[in-house]
Order: C-alpha cells, then structure tokens, then sequence
C-alpha cells in the first residue's frame, strides 16, 4: 500500500481502531504498513524463517510471552513489535518489558498504528511517563 492508500485506510476505520485490537482492528492496519515499500518494505511470512527483510503476525510464544509481530530484518536484527487499540499505546508497556527479556534485543517498537514509538535503551531507564 502507498502511504496516500495507509491514511485512507486510517481515515476510513479510526473509530474501529478505538475499540478492537484485533480482527479487523488496529492489528490489520498495522499488518499493512509493513509490506508498504514506503515505510518498512517487508514480506509476511507464517513464521520464523531465515529470511530476513520479512514479518510475523502473532509470533512463536517465549518464556515471557508473544509479541503481536516480529520483524526480522537481519540476522542480528530481530524486533518484537506490540500493539494496543488506538489511544491506548501506554498500555503495553510492561509487555514490551517482558519481550526485551525474552527477545535478548536492544530494539523493540510500541504502537497504536497511529502514534509508533521506537525505545531502544533499556524501558526502565527512559519510561517515566514522560519521555517514552
């Protein structure tokens, strides 16, 4: 999808996105951004393979959980991605928390498909509600 085709997307389901999380909710917007050659640029795939450039949709589950996506765009360069209806992004922090432990990984990406936040240091040490 072009960006111009995302914010149509966007524009048309928002009040859906508000309420549902998955199904047809923020879940199948984000899952159409990271195909978009515009942002991300990366292939769906069922699972884990080792195939870099590509994204899971509900992940393999770890000690500490599953991650809604998974990127993998490079061997050492996995990110677990979660999300939360719209307007509910502070919501996942404590999941991302967990994923960090699970995932080894410096990098992990938080969003509500409108707002998308990319922490990279350790979540203890910059979430204080203002600066995440």
């Amino acid at each position: 999808m072009t960006t111009a085709e995302l914010n149509h997307k966007w524009q048309q389901n928002v009040e859906l996105y508000r309420e549902q999380e998955v199904g047809l909710g923020v879940h199948s917007f984000v899952k159409a951004v990271f195909p978009s050659s515009a942002l991300f640029g990366l292939t769906k795939t069922p699972k884990k393979t080792n195939r870099f450039g590509a994204f899971t949709h509900d992940a393999e589950k770890k000690k500490e959980g599953r991650p809604d996506f998974v990127l993998y765009l490079s061997e050492d360069v996995s990110i677990p991605v979660e999300v939360k209806r719209y307007g509910k992004i502070t919501e996942s922090v404590n999941q991302l928390r967990r994923y960090q432990l699970d995932y080894s990984k410096q990098f992990r990406i938080l969003t509500d498909g409108y707002e998308w936040r990319f922490p990279f240091h350790n979540l203890s040490e910059i979430f204080d509600g203002r600066n995440f």
